[in-house]
């Protein structure tokens, strides 16, 4: 009996057991998953980051970048549905009986409307503010949130860029177009084109690799473009989408925005919490930017979702506030929290509205879509496996196989649109407009045509100075097709004015390993250079301010040279050189240098104009974090954004070669700019040297002077300062600009952006045994050579097929000091020109 009772009560523990496991089942069973995309509903664009809400109690999530989202919920708890975005009416879908939670069964297509009510601005600072308060939180662990502070990572992106038309032509269907009155013929065919293309396609596949704090490399691994065979690489990505957003100033197509995330940030920006979000144990604010009113200074506007795991940025949209840019652009970024520990971005997403790139009336706009994957923190990455070299093309790269893309990198399948604009481009005959662009966009990045086993230089095809006048040569080398180790390289060349050819050939050994990129040659050359200048240890380069500076250039030497070099990277930013040159120099002006160290039989000193000088060279360069391009064997120097420090030592070596002079000469330079939040951008470049012995003119310093017949305004030269005016043999030179910018005056036209900078330039300078330097017309600065001036830059800015702006500008310098003219011989007007893209 005992036992009977025993197995009865067991048997109702167990049944009541299973009737609460059931009953606690049901409920679980009765969870709905919700998921769906959210679009604006003019244009059928995604809408990111839009707030989903459930109920009242502002539980939630948010959409991502593509507009999507995912919540699950009780069916039983949910009431009412709320989506709300900025600059849109809000929706809100009610549940009050069970036939209501149908359609949230499957997938939900949320449409919302533009509202016409701006929510008000605040025209005033507020420091204590929640949103002030949260910003500042924001800011104090911006250090530990920011990716690029991380000790290493490495991820895969892909990469989506199209072209369309921003206002699109309202007609759908292809009878509509054929139907319609308001469109004529051009427009009739445009419409049909752009139901079913792009105007323009491009994928990319790259490879990231870092460590913090100074090693980086980026590697193109697929690339192609429709209408293009052979794509070069275009790195749009990293001109246009930051790939964070907490340094000081984000940088987008060359122009430095303050970041909100910033200190003191609230004194330009005001902020506003628009929304609060409960997901798990963590909130999100929404908080919506913009520049106080009363603030003159480049601004970004938009909204910042604050996740309070660490206070981080977990989702931003922002685009600049003036609106009279020829190009203007809304990013939008999303971070994931990784190992519940670290905040990084897993997409990117750029809209660029080219205002004056337009088909009639209706201004181009490209989106740029990145998704990044393969994500990984901490991997063995070794600073040894980094070479100067931060954004490599893979020799595969424009021939990758359909698999690649299909099923191992496109985030999203292609849409029909975009397999027919791939289709139909590749097949007309426009495509030899698109590979005849890429070509020219080749020639312009990398400066070289090849034809064959010969790479020509075209920079040097066609020059100008005003000794030469117009200069004509063809500078050539040979490529990989016939060595990659062996380069040889041959240069000649004519000028109209002085009527003499030049030449010049070299032969080198380079790519023997890539540690220490070793570079070994020797070369010859019969040509003409400008005497007394300083010539440090740099990439080649060109640029339009050294154009302009070979432009005003009237005194040269006839110098024949032969020479040999060695360079080597011991380390990523530092560059060593050891030389040895002979050159045998004849001024082409009048001149003689008397010397103490060749006597003439009555013990005078002997008169000399033609100089043999034997010289050896070590120099340095350091540049911490600059950058290299390379395409097949192609290398492009992108620059720095930090220091770059040169310097030389040479040494004079009589009785070699027949070499009549015995010196030593140490010099160098140092260059900086930076940005200010309230001052703009700040350049200073320093120059010294000192020449110790026996050294004729052409071995001296001439003082860096700028004031010709042609009015041009060349960086880092004195303005008002005679070309060849001041001579020395030790010489120290400051050269010192801000860039105010648009901080004092904004237009409202784009080619018309006016900005003002300061100028403030200075030199110091000495010359021993001054009397030795005869039949020539100078002067020495001991008392120190002052002049300040003010620019207006970009008065006109031309616009190049929205590639690049032409910046006109002038300014107006004035000499002080005790190196004083009559009059206004002090003053000098300046037209300036610039490039910008």
């Amino acid at each position: 009996m005992f036992m009977l009772r025993v197995i009865v009560s067991l048997k109702a523990f167990f049944t009541t057991i299973l009737i609460v496991l059931f009953a606690t089942l049901s409920g679980i069973g009765q969870s709905l998953i919700i998921t769906g995309k959210v679009i604006n509903a003019q244009d059928n664009a995604p809408l990111s980051f839009v707030n989903v809400l459930i109920n009242n109690n502002a539980k939630g999530t948010t959409t991502n970048i593509d507009g999507f989202f995912s919540i699950t919920i009780q069916e039983s708890a949910l009431k009412k549905m709320s989506f709300n975005y900025a600059g849109f009416a809000p929706f809100v879908y009610h549940v009050k009986t069970k036939a209501d939670l149908k359609p949230l069964r499957r997938q939900l297509i949320i449409k919302l409307y533009q509202s016409t009510n701006q929510p008000l601005q605040s025209t005033v600072a507020n420091n204590n503010s929640p949103a002030s308060a949260i910003i500042k939180r924001v800011y104090q662990n911006r250090k530990r949130n920011n990716p690029q502070n991380l000790k290493s990572y490495r991820y895969n992106a892909y990469h989506k860029f199209y072209i369309n038309l921003k206002n699109k032509i309202p007609a759908q269907t292809a009878a509509e177009v054929d139907s319609s009155n308001t469109l004529d013929s051009t427009e009739k065919r445009l419409a049909h084109y752009l139901r079913k293309h792009h105007l323009f396609l491009s994928e990319a596949v790259t490879q990231h690799q870092y460590i913090f704090p100074n090693y980086y490399k980026k590697t193109l691994q697929g690339n192609r473009i429709s209408g293009v065979q052979n794509p070069v690489f275009l790195s749009i990505d990293q001109r246009l989408q930051p790939f964070s957003f907490y340094k000081t100033h984000i940088n987008v197509f060359g122009k430095k925005y303050l970041n909100p995330i910033s200190h003191n940030s609230d004194r330009k920006y005001s902020f506003e919490v628009s929304d609060t979000l409960f997901i798990g144990e963590n909130s999100i604010y929404v908080i919506h930017f913009y520049p106080l009113p009363d603030k003159n200074f480049e601004a970004l506007k938009g909204v910042l979702y604050i996740n309070t795991k660490y206070y981080a940025i977990q989702n931003v949209v922002f685009e600049p506030v003036d609106q009279y840019q020829s190009t203007s652009f809304r990013i939008q970024q999303e971070y994931h929290l990784l190992k519940d520990k670290y905040w990084f971005p897993v997409q990117l997403s750029a809209n660029i509205i080219f205002h004056k790139k337009k088909l009639g009336e209706r201004p181009m706009v490209g989106t740029l879509r990145t998704f990044l994957k393969d994500i990984e923190l901490y991997p063995p990455l070794r600073p040894r496996d980094f070479s100067k070299i931060t954004y490599e093309v893979a020799a595969k790269a424009n021939n990758q196989t359909p698999d690649f893309w299909k099923n191992q990198h496109q985030a999203h399948p292609l849409n029909p649109k975009d397999t027919l604009t791939y289709t139909y481009i590749d097949s007309v005959s426009n495509h030899r407009l698109f590979n005849g662009l890429a070509t020219t966009l080749e020639l312009a990045t990398y400066d070289k045509l090849s034809y064959r086993s010969l790479d020509f230089k075209v920079s040097e095809m066609i020059q100008y100075n005003g000794y030469e006048g117009i200069r004509l040569g063809a500078h050539f080398s040979t490529n990989e097709k016939i060595s990659e180790i062996f380069k040889g390289t041959g240069y000649i060349a004519y000028g109209t004015k002085d009527g003499a050819f030049k030449y010049g050939a070299s032969m080198s050994i380079q790519n023997i390993f890539k540690r220490f990129d070793p570079q070994l040659g020797i070369y010859f050359s019969q040509d003409v250079t400008e005497p007394a200048g300083l010539n440090l240890l740099a990439p080649e380069r060109w640029s339009l301010n050294g154009v302009l500076r070979q432009a005003l250039i009237t005194r040269m030497d006839k110098v024949k040279t032969l020479g040999a070099y060695i360079k080597v990277r011991p380390f990523r930013n530092l560059q060593l050189l050891a030389g040895f040159k002979n050159q045998q120099i004849e001024p082409t002006y009048h001149y003689e240098y008397l010397s103490n160290t060749i006597n003439s039989p009555d013990n005078t000193p002997t008169a000399l104009n033609e100089f043999n000088i034997s010289e050896i060279t070590l120099g340095l360069r350091y540049a911490y974090r600059e950058s290299f391009m390379k395409k097949d064997h192609h290398e492009v120097y992108l620059g720095s954004q930090y220091p770059v420090v040169q310097f030389n030592y040479k040494r004079g070596l009589p009785n070699v070669l027949n070499s009549e002079f015995d010196y030593y000469k140490i010099e160098g330079q140092a260059a900086y700019s930076f940005c200010l939040p309230t001052t703009g951008t700040t350049s200073i470049r320093l120059q010294a040297g000192m020449i110790q012995g026996e050294a004729p003119y052409p071995l001296l310093y001439n003082g860096r002077g700028g004031l010709t017949q042609l009015p041009l305004r060349v960086d880092h030269s004195f303005q008002v300062m005679g070309l060849y005016e001041f001579v020395s043999d030790r010489f120290f030179n400051a050269f010192i600009s801000q860039n105010l910018g648009r901080l004092l005056y904004r237009s409202n036209t784009t080619w018309f952006q006016p900005e003002l900078i300061l100028i403030q330039n200075i030199g110091f300078g000495t010359l021993t045994n001054a009397d030795r330097h005869q039949m020539l017309d100078f002067k020495t600065m001991e008392q120190g050579y002052f002049e300040s001036g003010v620019l207006l830059d970009k008065l006109l800015r031309i616009n190049y097929y929205q590639v690049a702006n032409l910046n006109i500008g002038t300014g107006v310098f004035y000499r002080y000091g005790a190196y004083t003219k009559k009059g206004l011989e002090n003053f000098a007007l300046k037209v300036t020109l610039g490039l910008s893209f």
